[in-house]
């Protein structure tokens, strides 16, 4: 797993998924 995933793709995918958890925030909100 640690070869297929690696720091950058792992914090790539936390930006990703925190992004997309705002969003829907966002909208839940208005």
């Amino acid at each position: 797993l640690s070869d297929i995933l690696n720091d950058e793709d792992l914090k790539t995918m936390v930006k990703q998924t925190e992004s997309s958890i705002d969003k829907k925030m966002n909208k839940s909100k208005r």
